[in-house]
């Protein structure tokens, strides 16, 4: 059984304590299928790392309840640094076919096997219930969107980007995070310019990720810190990328040396 060990009263964990907009920590996810995989992976967690993103949807048996239980019991005290749990479904682009209500029950396991943040996809029907959860149980909550069809990322204009990251955090959010695909110079220019207006707007005070999908979007990976990211994603070595864009760990962390994250 797990031991459940949180801050004392209820009270959330503070999003700066893991996120800072501007100075994007360094994520690498955890894609391994079974126990051995996510140990090499973990073993692969390089020093420039802050934080692991566990995607247990990709486990080869995530419908068995109790082999869920039995891997996390073993996997989770291995992971030294803060971790962000991430259960997503076939529907929000993860790998599972989990019924809304045993997705929540995974997402609950996870956070008392020692989660420092929990991913909710927006569109989740639980999403109200997780986003309590959460506070309830003082892990930092990261609401997220994902458009992955060139077609329906297209209507994310600046405008739209904006909004949705203002309503993520009304919502009840403490980390807004839009992933899309991009595919033109032009649409990359108006990503950049919505999280800059968004940062500006909030006096960098509400943390969030907008990840760009494809080729140009690798672009705002690997500088979005500069307009106001406040994390990124990266590919352990030997691993596949979790999402479309992600660049190697190593060459991540280059980029985030080079633009002075270590200084700021």
């Amino acid at each position: 059984m797990f031991e459940l060990v949180r801050l004392p009263g209820g009270k959330p964990m503070e999003p700066g304590s893991l996120f800072s907009p501007g100075r994007p920590a360094l994520i690498v996810p955890l894609t391994g299928t079974n126990q051995v995989e996510l140990r090499g992976q973990i073993s692969r967690i390089p020093q420039a790392a802050d934080l692991v993103e566990w995607r247990l949807d990709l486990l080869r048996e995530y419908h068995n309840p109790a082999y869920l239980r039995e891997i996390v019991e073993a996997v989770a005290p291995v992971i030294k640094l803060p971790w962000l749990a991430t259960c997503r479904s076939k529907h929000q682009g993860g790998g599972s076919q989990m019924v809304p209500t045993h997705q929540f029950e995974t997402m609950k396991m996870l956070v008392k096997a020692g989660a420092s943040a929990l991913d909710i996809e927006d569109d989740f029907s639980l999403a109200t219930e997780a986003l309590a959860y959460a506070h309830d149980l003082g892990v930092v909550s990261v609401l997220s969107r994902h458009y992955f069809a060139a077609a329906e990322a297209e209507k994310m204009d600046r405008e739209s980007i904006y909004n949705w990251l203002a309503a993520a955090h009304e919502r009840g959010a403490q980390v807004a995070k839009l992933a899309l695909t991009i595919t033109s110079t032009q649409h990359l220019l108006a990503v950049f310019t919505a999280m800059e207006n968004y940062y500006r707007d909030t006096a960098g005070k509400r943390p969030f990720l907008v990840a760009g999908m494809g080729p140009l979007g690798t672009a705002s990976r690997l500088v979005g810190g500069v307009f106001g990211n406040c994390a990124t994603f990266a590919v352990l070595p030997g691993a596949e990328p979790s999402a479309p864009g992600q660049v190697t760990a190593a060459l991540q962390a280059e980029v985030l040396s080079a633009l002075g994250k270590e200084e700021s």
